[in-house]
């Protein structure tokens, strides 16, 4: 069967125009008609169940959920489709800088400790910005919320394996990645990551309405695609 992908983007009203021509050329380089659904009012994660509604409503068979800062490498759309598989991903590094946080990566590796080689570990979970997921994940394997706030911290052993817990203090937004992959882990959902890395922009500057030469100026964006070591 012929796979038709629909873009699922959930964006705060601005979305980066890189992102937007990367996304777009990837799907047209891949045979693909640009069809991407979009948030401009929601938060997060509440946005993320808002967009996989409404494509369930398509004849789609597959969802890219692409974030509205992230941009596509070159061939990652025909790369995530060659994985065939339930859920495929592109890592990207975090925003954070600093020694401590600088070029890390979103996915995060079970039975793994900070320091040892990570390829080939399971993946526990992955930022959300770049991955297909297969319609039936949604449909049939996973129960409804897919996305929400997750409430646990987490531990590893001396061997690097994940337990969770209950987190100390109430958390009013972020975790959805972790707790779509925990659900789709627990559930026999099959992942893997694609290899390369996905761009991440954010505003170095930003332009203001009121501020002096503003036609005459740029945003100033900060794009980084290097990832040198996964998520702690």
């Amino acid at each position: 069967m012929s796979k038709r992908i629909v873009a699922l983007m959930p964006t705060r009203g601005v979305v980066f125009t890189k992102a937007e021509v990367a996304l777009e050329q990837e799907m047209i380089d891949c045979g693909h008609l640009p069809y991407i659904l979009r948030t401009d009012n929601k938060p997060l994660p509440d946005s993320r169940n808002i967009l996989v509604e409404s494509a369930l409503k398509s004849n789609t068979t597959h969802f890219l959920r692409i974030d509205d800062d992230v941009i596509m490498p070159q061939g990652g759309l025909k790369n995530l489709i060659d994985a065939d598989t339930d859920i495929a991903f592109i890592d990207y590094p975090m925003h954070f800088e600093g020694e401590r946080w600088g070029n890390m990566g979103t996915a995060t590796y079970d039975d793994w400790l900070p320091g040892d080689e990570w390829e080939g570990k399971p993946i526990a979970w992955a930022g959300l910005g770049c991955c297909l997921v297969r319609r039936e994940v949604f449909e049939n394997k996973l129960k409804k919320p897919w996305f929400k706030i997750m409430d646990r911290s987490f531990t590893r052993d001396d061997n690097g394996k994940i337990t969770f817990r209950k987190a100390g203090v109430k958390l009013n937004a972020g975790g959805e990645d972790v707790y779509f992959f925990k659900k789709a882990r627990e559930a026999g959902v099959e992942i893997k990551q694609v290899k390369g890395a996905c761009g991440h922009a954010r505003f170095a500057r930003l332009v203001g309405a009121f501020q002096e030469g503003k036609y005459q100026s740029q945003h100033k964006i900060v794009i980084n695609n290097n990832v040198e070591r996964p998520y702690r």
